[in-house]
């Protein structure tokens, strides 16, 4: 599910760049002369950060499922029981932050339309 959503996000960004060309005609002068072009700019910063998230949040993920599969069947040392307290508190607060950039990301762009 992870690769799917990482290249969904991808195609997503790399379209929402070439509709905002081609709505401008290639003339990124003026862009943030408008409120549409802050909102533009805002909620692309926010979606290349939630994208950011997402790829740490996939990779500490994998890395909790390698290190739960590498106790299983025995206890964990107290290195690999630090190691995936770290990991658990980590994925939701990274989770969380995905989330909220994700959310400003969508309510800029979709509010750019009424600025």
């Amino acid at each position: 599910m992870a690769k799917v959503m990482l290249i969904s996000a991808s195609i997503t960004i790399v379209f929402g760049v070439i509709l905002v060309l081609r709505l401008r005609s290639g003339n990124l002068d003026t862009i943030f002369d408008t409120g549409w072009g802050w909102a533009m700019l805002i909620g692309f910063l926010a979606s290349i950060g939630a994208f950011t998230t997402g790829l740490m949040t996939s990779a500490l993920a994998k890395r909790m499922v390698a290190l739960g599969g590498a106790i299983a069947g025995r206890a964990p040392t107290p290195e690999e029981g630090a190691e995936m307290q770290s990991l658990s508190t980590r994925l939701p607060r990274i989770g969380r932050a995905t989330a909220v950039m994700s959310l400003i990301a969508i309510g800029t762009m979709a509010a750019a339309r009424f600025v």
